[in-house]
């Protein structure tokens, strides 16, 4: 797991209650969260990371697991 995936994993424990997330275990297919989640899950992650993710491109598939927000975080910082 990279310094990126543990980050997003805590803050998923800490805002979410979400703890002990595999890196690529379902959170929005699976219903864990629902798409109101995702954009408070995404200014989250802008926060954390100091990056801007556009709007236009957000897709619940692209926060559906630990790893691709690694992803996203990664594409836009």
């Amino acid at each position: 797991m990279t310094t990126r995936e543990e980050r997003i994993t805590q803050l998923l424990s800490d805002e979410f209650g979400l703890v002990n997330m595999e890196l690529d275990a379902p959170i929005f297919s699976a219903k864990v969260l629902d798409s109101m989640d995702v954009l408070r899950l995404m200014i989250l992650l802008e926060q954390e990371f100091g990056t801007r993710i556009p709007v236009f491109e957000v897709s619940l598939e692209m926060f559906d697991t630990v790893r691709s927000m690694a992803v996203i975080v990664e594409k836009y910082s």
